[in-house]
């Protein structure tokens, strides 16, 4: 079973667009940290954007790889439903506002670039209030490490 995420980009009029990914949607380890760590060039951002939803991501783009070949995939590439597997239908999304991309229901975490910064819910646990910066939450969970 996957966490599933949605990674978006705050748009200059003020829409969201997103993709949906299925696995390791994680901030610490998954999804969150490698969008701290790989993307934060917007070309990158919105070519990651491009490639539609995603079974994972990776620390590149990639090129297109055969979705059920697992042990000849590359595990630095992302893995898409559209360029890799040819399902059809798998477009990033765009939703009015930045309110209404907060509102999603089908992932566990919501990511959000915006303001030059990756920021991120987690739905289903309060042990975060609101948006938070990934940066944050990484830096925060290297402290709890050293003490």
């Amino acid at each position: 079973m996957g966490t599933h995420s949605r990674i978006g980009k705050l748009l200059p009029t003020g829409k969201v667009r997103s993709v949906y990914c299925h696995y390791d949607g994680y901030v610490q380890g998954g999804v969150g940290e490698d969008l701290f760590n790989h993307y934060q060039e917007e070309s990158k951002i919105d070519a990651l954007l491009d490639l539609g939803n995603l079974s994972g991501i990776g620390k590149e783009i990639g090129e297109k790889q055969d979705f059920n070949d697992f042990p000849n995939q590359n595990p630095n590439w992302c893995l898409a439903y559209g360029r890799d597997r040819g399902q059809k239908g798998q477009e990033a999304t765009v939703v009015e506002s930045e309110e209404a991309y907060l509102k999603e229901e089908n992932a566990s975490y919501i990511y959000l670039y915006k303001n030059g910064e990756w920021w991120f819910k987690d739905v289903y646990q309060d042990r975060y209030s609101g948006m938070q910066t990934i940066d944050s939450a990484l830096n925060i969970k290297e402290e709890d490490e050293d003490e």
